[in-house]
Order: structure tokens, then sequence, then C-alpha cells
């Protein structure tokens, strides 16, 4: 698969799980409402939920991981964006509320601004690899995975490949909880 259709592929993806989770929140009685380009691109938003409480809540949604192309998911791990491909701030530093991360069987669902402080506190800023799963190595920092680019294309994004079971330890340290959210209701 070239590099063009690999993305893609990547995109579709990525398109059914925001719809997949859109789905979900009405089926639960929530208001949803598509955030426009602006708040996607810029603020880093894909969602913004009213719900049966009247909450206003911003999420940004995430398909299952793989740790790299044309492999296998992998729920026992998430990519973490500090920098996108143009070097911006990356999805942690946007006005969303929540990380709904599709999983096997559903959502789980994190608190941002705990996410981002188990990355900042996790990671060796100035470590990187060229590999994406060379970010973790059990028991040691992580480091910064930074994409080569290819085909005269410059990548300067800066992701990390983190361990969810550490990221669920951190966030009951913090008093905090990471909530899985099943595709289907249980009567």
């Amino acid at each position: 698969m070239n590099r063009l259709n690999t993305y893609k592929s990547s995109a579709t993806a990525g398109r059914q799980t925001e719809n997949n989770f859109k789905n979900l929140m009405i089926s639960r009685g929530n208001k949803v409402r598509k955030a426009n380009k602006e708040q996607d691109c810029v603020n880093k938003v894909d969602f913004i939920i009213k719900t049966k409480e009247n909450k206003i809540l911003k999420f940004q949604v995430k398909n299952r991981n793989t740790p790299g192309r044309n492999q296998g998911k992998d729920d026992n791990f998430i990519t973490l964006e500090f920098k996108n491909t143009r070097g911006d701030d990356g999805w942690m530093y946007g006005d969303s509320n929540y990380l709904a991360k599709e999983v096997d069987g559903g959502f789980n669902i994190y608190h941002m601004t705990t996410l981002k402080e188990f990355a900042e506190a996790r990671t060796q800023k100035n470590v990187t690899t060229t590999r994406l799963v060379d970010s973790y190595v059990k028991g040691m920092p992580y480091k910064i995975y930074k994409r080569k680019g290819s085909y005269g294309h410059k990548n300067y994004d800066e992701l990390i490949y983190a361990n969810v079971h550490e990221i669920k330890e951190f966030f009951l340290e913090k008093s905090k909880s990471v909530y899985f959210l099943p595709s289907k209701c249980e009567d």
C-alpha cells in the first residue's frame, strides 16, 4: 500500500471511530454537535456534547492504536501528541476536556488535563527516537518519537507511545479515573 493509500485508510478509520462515538453519545440521550473546521483544526475539539444534565463537554476522539502501519490493534498503548505534523501544539494542548479513545468494545474516557500531566511528567523532552515503539521502555522515562519525513515531506510532530496501565496508575494517584464507555448498552 503506498503512502497516500495508507493515509486515506487511517483517515477513513478515524472518521468511522468519530461516527461510532457520536452515535454512542446520542444513544445515551446526549445532544451532539460535530465541531466546525476551526474548532477541530485549531482548538483540537472533535465533538461538543450537551449531557442530559445540561453540562457542556468537549471531546477529542481517537481510533484504536497500532504500533505501526499495517500492524494489528494494540489497546495496551496510546499515542499522545505533543506537537502535530506542522509543529503546532498537539491535540493534548487543545480545548477538549476529554479524550475518547477507542478500544475493543467501546471507548476509554480520559480527563485531558490529567493525561497531559502524565505525559509531561513521564517524558524526557530532550531524548528522541525514530521508531514509535522505542519511545517506551518499562521503568524508564518516555522518549519523544519524531517521524522521519518521506518523499520530501517534513514531519514536525512529537509523540509518545504511552502504556495504558501506567496512565491508569497515574490517574489513580491523582484521584481521577479512566472511564470505560461500552459500545453497547447493558440491559
